[in-house]
């Protein structure tokens, strides 16, 4: 026979069972919310790092060249970025910039051995942001983690191997020139200069 004298003893070891259980519930939920707002400013911090193709100089001497524009939209720096092209049978370029500071924009020059076949140039990106995250958006604008897999090498193209490429060995190193967004080269005001292909789009 069940002891109703220890009845209501069970009904309030229950009760505080249910409370705990509930407490644990809404501390799930609560971990779940603060992880998913991490992620978010994460991402949001991501996605202010774009990379673009700023214009096409076909009759640029000695060589035609692509000009790329890498911006840093935050109000934090970011680090170990990497971008990279691929200019089809030109060959494939990359650039190391290193860290970029808050509000930068870089401008960098990559010659090519020839005018590009196509103006629907776009370069991937790679960044790590400032929790040491490290990001890869893509030249069609997908944003992802970066995984081992995501390597910026540089290919010859139609050229039997790098070394015999005519550009891939110019200005390897270079990191790009500081430039300020907010200001138009005064040749843009009136259109596209007559030896540029302009194929900017917004970042």
């Amino acid at each position: 026979m069940v002891d109703l004298g220890d009845l209501p003893e069970w009904v309030a070891a229950v009760g505080t069972v249910g409370a705990l259980v509930g407490s644990l519930v809404l501390i799930g939920r609560q971990l779940s919310e603060w992880r998913r707002a991490a992620e978010d400013r994460r991402r949001r911090q991501a996605e202010r790092v774009t990379a673009w193709v700023w214009e096409v100089r076909p009759s640029a001497t000695p060589h035609p060249l692509v000009v790329l524009r890498v911006a840093n939209s935050n109000t934090s720096a970011v680090y170990a970025t990497t971008v990279k092209i691929d200019v089809g049978v030109s060959g494939t370029f990359w650039r190391w910039l290193g860290s970029m500071g808050p509000m930068e924009t870089r401008e960098l020059e990559i010659p090519l051995p020839g005018v590009p076949r196509s103006n629907l140039l776009e370069p991937d990106l790679a960044f790590t942001d400032g929790a040491g995250r490290r990001w890869l958006r893509k030249s069609g604008g997908e944003l992802r983690d970066w995984v081992v897999s995501d390597n910026f090498e540089s290919s010859p193209g139609a050229y039997p191997s790098i070394e015999a490429h005519p550009t891939m060995g110019i200005n390897p190193g270079d990191k790009g020139k500081w430039v300020d967004p907010a200001v138009t080269p005064p040749a843009r005001t009136g259109g596209t200069p007559p030896d540029s292909v302009d194929v900017r789009s917004s970042p």
